[in-house]
């Protein structure tokens, strides 16, 4: 969720005031979540061609990215005010009682509340903060609006578990850096929206036919999905710092320069590997979905830009484990 000091400082547009985020709402559009992809007419083992018209579909002026329920997008907002209460932010939410519902649910977990009883939004910002409860608000959202395609149930699935999990995972990294823990969750969270985005777009051009097979276009998804998600944040008016993050997060360098926050994405996507979160096309296909983990070369790499002793990255590991049992029913 966007957290109130994005990044290493607060989130601010021209003049210093709070950034405002705006995105399309509901489906009053009739092209909402849409973008036509045009493989009829090239083959889909071209793995250029479809990159090329995947990127073409998602940066078209008339794409519409799957967007976020209103009162996401107000909590959002609230959330970057320095000034906002607890009853301003339950008075949002008490306008959808099925995301209240699912707040509250994820509340109670052991991920956040432990033995926590909550049983209300008040409650729920009081025990956890108001930062953790639009982190649960923007994880509800997504799964109820953006991680959804039926033609690509399994996929979508994996994809919603992997990015839960890499949420968690950043933010478990974060204690062990400067960096921030609630910007971290929020980019793990969102990191691979664009594999979302391409997959539903492929599955638009079909109508009324099935689209084309997954395995067949997961590579060419897997070869563009960094610049579909960072093309979807700018798209949904997000704060640049955010897409940066979700433009590289496979890369410890952007422009050149070390990015801690990629680079704390990159470490916890290859972590939920390790826990059997890697995100794969179907359940028993992780193997050949693309997705690897990162080389021991690679991971030292990306430990030195982070600033991480051996004993650190013996604490994440025993942090990472533990987080697998509160995750393995989520």
């Amino acid at each position: 969720m966007v957290a109130v000091g994005f990044g290493p400082g607060n989130l601010k547009c021209v003049g210093g005031r709070p950034m405002s985020i705006t995105m399309h709402q509901g489906r009053q559009n009739p092209s909402y979540g849409r973008g036509v992809v045009d493989v009829g007419s090239i083959d889909l083992l071209d793995e250029q061609a479809v990159k090329v018209r995947l990127l073409e579909a998602i940066r078209a002026p008339s794409y519409q990215p799957p967007t976020l329920p209103a009162v996401a997008i107000e909590v959002l907002n609230l959330s970057q005010q320095p000034k906002v209460s607890f009853a301003d932010v339950g008075k949002v939410l008490e306008r959808d009682g099925m995301m209240t519902g699912q707040v509250l649910k994820l509340a109670q977990s052991p991920l956040f509340a432990g033995k926590q009883k909550v049983t209300s939004i008040h409650q729920a910002m009081v025990r956890l903060g108001l930062r953790t409860v639009r982190d649960l608000v923007v994880q509800v959202a997504l799964q109820a609006k953006v991680f959804r395609c039926k033609p690509y149930a399994p996929a979508m699935e994996s994809l919603r578990r992997h990015s839960t999990a890499v949420g968690h995972l950043a933010r478990i990294i974060t204690k062990y850096t400067s960096f921030d823990a609630e910007f971290a969750f929020l980019c793990g969270l969102l990191h691979d929206v664009g594999v979302a985005g391409c997959l539903l777009a492929l599955a638009e051009h079909a109508k009324p036919g099935p689209p084309p097979p997954i395995e067949e276009a997961w590579p060419s998804v897997m070869a563009v999905h960094e610049q579909a998600s960072e093309l979807m944040a700018q798209n949904w008016a997000l704060p640049p710092d955010v897409s940066i993050v979700l433009g590289a997060h496979h890369k410890v360098l952007v422009g050149g320069y070390p990015h801690p926050m990629a680079a704390t994405i990159l470490m916890a996507d290859d972590l939920s590997r390790d826990l059997g979160f890697g995100l794969t096309y179907a359940p028993d296909q992780e193997a050949s979905s693309g997705q690897v983990g990162l080389e021991p070369v690679r991971r030292q790499e990306v430990a030195k830009q982070l600033g991480l002793s051996e004993q650190q990255l013996e604490l994440i590991a025993a942090d990472t484990a533990a987080l697998g049992d509160m995750l393995a029913d989520m």
